[in-house]
């Protein structure tokens, strides 16, 4: 069965919180059970993560849910959703993008790569060199995009031939919970639309400033 928010008070908070942001919800599946959660703590304002449960979101695309996702010019998902082995089911109906988060491991990427048309990896422990290296053998393997995040050094993306490099853009820093996310979330409108990918980077690292503003994702 698919299971995505559970019935208790924090499934019913998300679930408002999505009607209240125009998100489409008809088919969130609410079922008996609890919400999934992750427990974040701030180091000097960097987020980091001290625990989680996955309660009732682990689920399976069915026949529907794959047929809906090929309405879309994009689908995104990545490692947090759990729905690995169903990439290339999607990949066959919509464009993906995926959120490698750290993965690195040839173990995790091989079987996807292949799949994927934007990876987006977080790589704020490699030097630029080598982060490089590895987005350009990431693109190598399928993807038409590598993006990597890195914290406070610049971004970098590639396309196996040419790479762009987007500083950060200075400001009050008070929570970093979500700025990976809203990153990727304005990439991948601007690939969408069909932008420069330097106005794309610029505009994306614009929303992970705002984001970083306020107290929580």
């Amino acid at each position: 069965p698919v299971r995505l928010l559970g019935d208790d008070r924090a499934g019913k908070v998300i679930l408002a919180a999505l009607r209240a942001e125009g998100v489409a919800t008809d088919r969130v599946r609410i079922v008996n059970g609890p919400t999934a959660f992750a427990d974040v703590t701030l180091v000097e304002g960097d987020r980091v993560f001290v625990g989680s449960e996955v309660g009732v979101s682990r689920f399976r695309l069915d026949e529907a849910d794959l047929a809906y996702a090929a309405t879309f010019d994009l689908v995104h998902t990545g490692d947090c959703s759990m729905l690995e082995t169903q990439v290339a089911d999607l990949a066959i109906r919509a464009e993906v993008s995926f959120d490698f988060s750290t993965h690195r491991e040839p173990t995790y990427l091989d079987p996807l790569l292949g799949h994927v048309r934007i990876a987006c990896f977080s790589a704020s422990e490699l030097a630029e060199d080598e982060a490089l290296a590895f987005l350009t053998s990431a693109v190598e393997r399928g993807p038409r995009l590598a993006l990597a995040t890195r914290g406070t050094a610049p971004a970098l993306l590639s396309d196996g031939r040419r790479t762009w490099r987007q500083p950060v853009m200075p400001g009050q820093v008070v929570d970093t919970l979500g700025a990976g996310d809203s990153f990727i979330g304005r990439f991948l409108v601007g690939v969408i639309e069909g932008e420069d990918p330097a106005v794309a980077l610029e505009a994306a690292v614009g929303a992970a400033a705002v984001t970083c503003t306020s107290y929580g994702a």
